[in-house]
This record gives structure tokens, sequence and C-alpha cells, in this order.
């Protein structure tokens, strides 16, 4: 296995002096590519493959009975992502040899990215009746049965795989992402521990903090990433996930650094311009928010997640007809995220999100309820839904979805809040100001669930001590307008009691 970069260096210097000699030889530069592709230089790599593709047109012209070359043609079209034109050389070596398992498995993987999973694996257990201790169709068969969400037949194709070769790192990083899938995390992390004995790598270590996060154990994900940031310390993806896991522990300031890291490294990454608006969001510092927001937009104009945060912030701050263009331009275009990805939960829980914010309930209340039943486990839909219940004034049904979340995200100080509101709506206000109280135990800062005591005591007469509260959101945040709103009433009131 060369995933080492010296030996990587070492083989490309060996074929460059073979190439010398054999300079129209298809497999050799077929060798170049894929070393070149180990190493992340992927335009010397693609060069590489056109080059190698040149060359066994020309042996398949010269003899066009070579069913190895036709084989090797459509695997160099299929790492250039042309499916349909790879397809007709696997037939074709087929045709020549129809116990070529090296054809059958390409064609396998050829179906397989075009969707087509039985057919795939169709072609895999024909390579597999041929080459039965071919760890690597093993591993391709798992993952066509993995694509059709049969986990546990495609977690025995990967380890089969091992029983064949035990350190293949391939077939252990597919049972993390089984495991992912199953949210059997803590059987995910034995295996991501497998991997590092194996080969302590950049992604291995990556791939650990990530389940980390699912777990919500932030502390040790960002001890996987920094394990990740020593052998990638340019890796811009890892330090926006880096200051995203500060973001949820309240270490705005490091994750700050870390999204400025990423800028430096890349003044035209958009992702860390917009994590620094969530931010800002979070520090109630909106001028800066929307700074970030502003510069992640110039780059970006066409992302959804970039216009949602433009429209949520200038709806903060007032700008409601402003915020309404951005929120459903954001809409716009998470349409056809869903439209491409049809089956992905995220993307309808995106749906939903946009909607809310549009204030059209009623249909993101179907928008959540498609997440849902593509991942009914799915911790943030779920909280989501309850939020989208209280809105539409479901209270009971509102409080069993906020229960469930709550059991996930027993310190999630927004969902206390909501929990607190959907109570107020059941008339229960005592037990609606003690989740208010806990809310803001949580998070000192969330002005909602400050506003909420607030308007509860001006509805037990205690006017004064409301007042205090509604100021005190608004420290936090000036522009708050449940706040500004709810002290303007109390001004009317005063004065009409003189």
């Amino acid at each position: 296995m060369y995933e080492n970069k010296g030996c990587c260096d070492e083989l490309i210097i060996f074929i460059n002096e073979l190439l010398k000699s054999h300079p129209d030889n298809g497999l050799v530069w077929h060798k170049k590519g894929f070393y070149l592709d180990k190493m992340d230089k992927e335009e010397d790599a693609k060069n590489s493959f056109k080059k190698a593709l040149e060359c066994y047109n020309v042996e398949i012209e010269e003899n066009p009975n070579k069913y190895a070359v036709w084989a090797n043609k459509g695997v160099i079209l299929f790492i250039l992502e042309k499916y349909d034109e790879a397809m007709p050389c696997f037939e074709r070596s087929l045709k020549l040899n129809q116990y070529y398992a090296y054809a059958w498995k390409h064609m396998g993987s050829c179906y397989g990215v075009m969707g087509k999973n039985d057919e795939a694996l169709k072609c895999f257990d024909e390579a597999i009746k041929i080459s039965p201790d071919d760890h690597e169709i093993w591993i391709d068969k798992g993952i066509a049965l993995k694509n059709k969400n049969d986990y546990y037949k495609a977690t025995a194709c990967f380890n089969r795989a091992l029983d064949f070769k035990a350190e293949n790192t391939r077939a252990y990083y597919n049972k993390v992402f089984v495991f992912e899938t199953l949210k059997e995390y803590e059987e995910a992390l034995k295996v991501c521990d497998q991997i590092i004995k194996i080969d302590p790598s950049s992604y291995a270590w990556y791939l650990k903090g990530i389940i980390y996060g699912r777990m919500r154990r932030y502390r040790e994900a960002l001890e996987s990433f920094d394990e990740s940031l020593k052998l990638k310390p340019d890796d811009i993806i890892l330090l926006n996930l880096k200051g995203n896991t500060f973001k949820y522990i309240k270490k705005y300031q490091e994750a700050l650094d870390c999204f400025d890291n990423a800028i430096v490294l890349d003044p035209e990454d958009y992702n860390a311009y917009l994590n620094k608006s969530y931010v800002f969001e979070k520090l109630k510092d909106f001028k800066q928010a929307l700074k970030n927001v502003d510069k992640a937009f110039e780059l970006e104009p066409e992302n959804n997640w970039v216009l949602g945060q433009k429209g949520y912030l200038l709806d903060e701050i007032g700008k409601t007809d402003e915020s309404t263009v951005f929120l459903e331009n954001a809409l716009k275009y998470t349409l056809k995220e869903v439209e491409e990805n049809p089956d992905e939960p995220y993307a309808w829980a995106n749906k939903a999100s946009d909607l809310v914010n549009l204030k059209r309930y009623q249909e993101a209340l179907k928008a959540i309820n498609k997440s849902l039943e593509f991942d009914p486990e799915y911790d943030w839909a779920i909280d989501f839904k309850g939020h989208i219940l209280r809105k539409l004034q479901c209270y009971t049904d509102s409080m069993d979805y906020l229960d469930k979340a709550f059991n996930l995200d027993p310190d999630n100080s927004q969902n206390r809040y909501e929990k607190g509101r959907a109570l107020c709506g059941l008339n229960q206000f005592d037990e609606a100001l003690n989740l208010f109280n806990k809310s803001i135990e949580l998070d000192p800062t969330n002005e909602s669930a400050i506003c909420a005591k607030g308007v509860i005591f001006k509805q037990t007469g205690k006017l004064d001590k409301s007042k205090e509260y509604f100021e005190n959101c608004l420290e936090i945040n000036p522009y708050f307008q449940p706040a500004k709103k709810n002290l303007n009433e109390l001004k009317s009131m005063t004065e009409g009691q003189k």
C-alpha cells in the first residue's frame, strides 16, 4: 500500500525513468496518474490519465482483440467521469473474455456511480465467481449493498474482504461509514482506532473527530482534529470543522481564530466567512455578522446557506423587506438541492428551515416530516418539528417532539426555551418560567428566553420586573424586536394608568 508521500515520490521518479524508454506505454501512464492522484496532484494526474487513454486507443487500433486494453480504457474513462463511454469498453472486454474479473469489477463500479446498484451487484457477483479471494471486489460489493441501505450484508462483505487482507483500510473505512449511518458511534470509533493503528493518516483522525462530533463529545473531537492538522496543517476543511466545534462549546474566540487561519490560507474560502458570521451572530455582533456574510455572498452569491444567513440577519435588525428577498432566493436554491437529493434528510430539513424563516409553517411541517421519513432519529429535525408545531399552536404535539429532542441533547438552551413557549400555549406558566430559567442558565445570552420571562411577568401584572427583563434583552441584542415591542406596550400601559 503506497499511501506514504515519500513512497509515491520515489515511484513517480521510477515511472518517469521508465517512460523515457517506453513513452507510448498506456499502462505506465495509467500508473503514473494513479500515484499522482494519491499525492493530491489532480491536474497532473488527469493529464497522465489522458495520455494513457491516447496510448490505449493506439493499442486498440493496432489490435482490437486485446481484452485487457479495452478494460483499462474503460477504467480511464471511468476515472475521467465519462461513464457512458466507459461501459461499452467493459462490455467489449467481456465479449472477448467473459472470465476477466477485472472487467466485471470495474463495470460494477461504473454501474454503482450511475446509481444502478442492482446491476452493479450482478457484476460483482460474476467477478467473485472468477476471483473469490479478491478483497477489492468484496469491498465494492459491500459499497453497492450500502448504497441500497442493506447495511448488515454490506458489513459482512467488508469483513470478508478483511479475511483476505487484514490490514485493508478501505474495508475499515467503509465499515465506519456504515456504523455512522446506523448511528452506532461506539462501534465506528473502535474501527477508527483500528485504522489509526494501521495507517495514522490525517483522514483517519479527521473521521474520528467527525464521529466524536456526532456524539457531542466535542473536546475529544477537537483532540482528533488537532492530530489530523498535525499531518495536514493547511487543510481548510479541517480548520473550519475545528472552528465549528469550538463554536459548539461556546469558545467563540478560538472558533474565530480557526476561521481566520482558513482565510489566510485561502482568502476566497466563503465557508470560513459564513462560519465567522454565525459566530458573530452568537455574540450578538450583527454588524460583524453582516460584514462577514456579505463577503461570503460576494464569493458565493448562489449558495442557499449564505443567502439564508443574510436574510435571517436582515430580519433580526428589522429590515424585513430586504430580508424576504434573500430568504426567497435561499429557498429557490434549497429546492434545487432537494430535487438533486430527494432521499437526503438534510436537504428536506434545510427546506423546512427556509420555509420557517419565511413564516410558511404548514409547508415547513410537510418538509420536516419528509426529512424524518428518511431519518426518524435525526435529532435536529425532531427538535425543529417541535418548533414548527409550536408555531402552528399545536402545543401538546410540540411538547412530544421537544421532549424527544431534549432526551437526545439535554444541554440545549433553545430546546428549553421552545418547551417553555409550548407550555405557555397550554397556560402552564409556572412550569414555563422554570424552563426559561434553565434556558438562561445554559445560555445567559438567550434573549428569547429572557424576553419570554418578561412576557410572563407582564401578563401577571409585575410590570417593573417585566420592564427589567425586556431592557436586559436589549442590552444583549439592541435589535431584538419582541423586546422593543413589549417595552412600547409597557410604556402605553403605564401612560394609560396615569
